[in-house]
């Protein structure tokens, strides 16, 4: 595979990003058809955009990757971070460094907004994901990621 491209995601991009971002709901066992491509492109691209993304073109141009990420803040810690929402490689495109180069451009893009860290959660079952972000030095947490929608985070809001 001739070395891809990673560059910020585009809104012409939207299309092939929702089609990735199905694909990692399907390895990791969640349903594919909660990917919205309108609400994709509104929350990357819109007025008041919630997230960033970087994408990794191969020499076609089709997308083999993608990593959204969004600003956030640790108290206990009191700093800016970079939350990496997900990261993701198609099989065929893993083992060429794509994975590592958009983390670093996460990295990056995080340092010039003034972050001092980049955090992210993964599947307890995924060792593959655990080797991966092993060899990036990253270290674990034992943090349990907690989810509240639908009729329970309406329930929450109502009071």
């Amino acid at each position: 595979m001739s070395q891809p491209i990673i560059r910020p995601a585009q809104p012409d991009d939207v299309a092939a990003l929702a089609d990735l971002i199905r694909a990692l709901n399907i390895y990791e066992g969640d349903r594919a058809e909660t990917v919205d491509a309108g609400a994709l492109a509104e929350q990357l691209f819109g007025q008041a955009p919630a997230a960033s993304a970087f994408v990794a073109a191969d020499a076609q141009g089709n997308l083999v990757g993608y990593a959204i990420y969004s600003d956030a803040y640790d108290g206990k810690c009191t700093m800016r971070v970079t939350h990496l929402n997900d990261l993701f490689v198609t099989q065929a495109a893993r083992g060429f460094g794509l994975g590592r180069s958009l983390v670093a451009a996460v990295a990056r893009a995080g340092r010039a907004r003034g972050a001092q860290a980049v955090w992210w959660t993964s599947l307890a079952s995924n060792a593959r994901a655990h080797a991966f972000y092993d060899k990036l030095g990253a270290s674990r947490t034992p943090i349990v990621a907690h989810w509240l929608e639908g009729e329970a985070f309406e329930r929450l809001i109502a009071g």
